[in-house]
């Protein structure tokens, strides 16, 4: 059986243990039988035939960060920059087949599901900038310029400005979960940002029985979008030398 089918077994064993031991066992059979399904219910029979599909999307560790270390960019401009390659840094084409085929499953829109990778993708950039510049005047400057290109885009038509809002709503709760993650006070396992990623899709499923796919989802695609997206935003501050990277 693919190694896949074990762990979305593993993380629905979590996410159930939340509540009750009957409730972890359920989730880490629904899981499991979730994920061997979208393999076509094969067993491995040897690491030569295995064909295991992505449980995370294929994203880079970090986005390409050659739009903005070849040209030095004022504080301001590089802000706007970092919006803007949002647009190649996350598009709709990366989302991968074992994505696809759980926004089937949980009656989720593939529309509605980048939107929302599109707006923790944002936050983790604009988390970047205020963890390794803080309220500096430079950080000032580039969050001047990421928030006037974030405006541009709510000026742009019912869709941007349906983009801008959600990216105002979500953006806080996304910040808090990932603090909290990090808080060493904090001995949960389960983290909280993928269980916030996961409120956020299912408001979208419109369908009750659906949350546990949505759930799964994000846990396995969450926090691998933030991070690439949060490296990307600090490779792009070392690239401009906007801060000392050798002190962190």
């Amino acid at each position: 059986m693919p190694n896949s089918v074990f762990i979305a077994g593993a993380i629905g064993f979590v996410i159930g243990a939340t509540m009750n031991i009957v409730a972890a066992l359920l989730f880490a059979v629904f899981f499991a039988l979730i994920m061997w399904s979208l393999t076509g219910f094969h067993f491995v029979k040897s690491k030569e035939s295995a064909k295991v599909p992505n449980a995370v999307p294929s994203t880079p560790k970090t986005p390409k960060t050659s739009d903005v270390s070849d040209i030095q960019f004022t504080p301001h401009e590089l802000g706007v920059c970092l919006a803007i390659r949002l647009d190649t840094s996350c598009p709709q084409s990366i989302i991968s087949p074992t994505e696809r085929s759980l926004l089937i499953d949980g009656n989720i829109s593939i529309e509605e599901y980048h939107r929302e990778l599109l707006v923790l993708s944002a936050t983790a950039q604009e988390h970047a900038v205020k963890d390794l510049l803080g309220n500096s005047d430079i950080g000032q400057q580039i969050m001047a310029g990421y928030q006037d290109a974030w405006s541009n885009v709510a000026k742009s038509g019912t869709d941007g400005a349906f983009l801008y809002e959600l990216y105002m709503r979500r953006r806080s709760a996304f910040q808090a979960a990932v603090e909290s993650d990090r808080d060493p006070k904090d001995i949960s396992t389960i983290k909280r940002l993928p269980m916030i990623f996961a409120e956020s899709l299912c408001s979208q499923t419109k369908s009750p029985e659906k949350s546990g796919i949505a759930s799964m989802l994000a846990m396995l695609t969450a926090q691998a979008y933030y991070d690439a997206h949060y490296q990307g935003a600090e490779d792009a501050l070392k690239s401009q030398k906007f801060f000392d990277s050798t002190a962190f």
